[in-house]
């Protein structure tokens, strides 16, 4: 009864965190994709030594002006995604960077082989490409979709590849963060003891 109970709270939580996703933005702060990257990671450091998978991180700042529950669950769900779709003795690779204003993501890992005309079913609810894909039984096919909805509000382009050896590679690209448009909040995720730290928009990077 717990396992089940458990199971429904997680559906019932990929179900509201697509619907906010897909109602657009209520509020924007200025965030760095490396430090929610981070975060996300250091929160999954005891799942992750349980598995024989090499984490292979490249984090470079890259700011980007969101929503940041919305941009929490994204990048979460791309970790958890390629963590869930993966083989023992593979590896998850992460990378942010900063590409002419654009703050930019990718995901890749190893994992069975998706075929090519395949790979955007991955992102509608509820789609799962069979079992043999899966490591666990964790998940209800959400994960991508939730990811898709949360990028399309924050108008940033989301694309996948299926790797030849196996696996996927997920990149998403953010608009440049502006001040412009009313009613927006700048913030940082500074970390300091593992609580973000916000800052005026004066101490918000200067955009190149």
């Amino acid at each position: 009864m717990l396992a089940s109970e458990q199971d429904l709270e997680q559906l019932i939580d990929g179900l509201l965190a697509l619907r906010r996703g897909q109602a657009g933005l209520e509020r924007r702060e200025l965030l760095d994709l490396a430090t929610l990257s981070s975060q996300a990671l250091l929160a999954r450091e005891s799942e992750l030594a349980g598995l024989d998978l090499d984490v292979r991180t490249t984090l470079a700042t890259a700011p980007t002006a969101g929503d940041p529950r919305l941009l929490e669950r994204l990048i979460a769900n791309l970790i958890d995604n390629a963590i869930r779709h993966n083989i023992h003795g593979g590896h998850v690779e992460i990378t942010t960077e900063t590409r002419d204003r654009h703050a930019f993501m990718l995901i890749a890992n190893t994992g069975p082989t998706v075929p090519p005309e395949e790979i955007q079913r991955l992102f509608q609810p509820f789609q799962r490409l069979g079992g043999a894909r899966t490591r666990h039984d964790s998940g209800h096919g959400l994960g991508l979709s939730v990811v898709q909805a949360i990028a399309t509000a924050h108008r940033a382009e989301l694309g996948a590849t299926a790797r030849a050896e196996g696996g996927t590679i997920i990149e998403v690209s953010f608009p440049p963060a502006t001040s412009s448009g009313s009613g927006v909040t700048f913030a940082t995720s500074r970390t300091k003891r593992g609580s973000p730290q916000a800052i005026s928009e004066t101490d918000a990077p200067a955009e190149g």
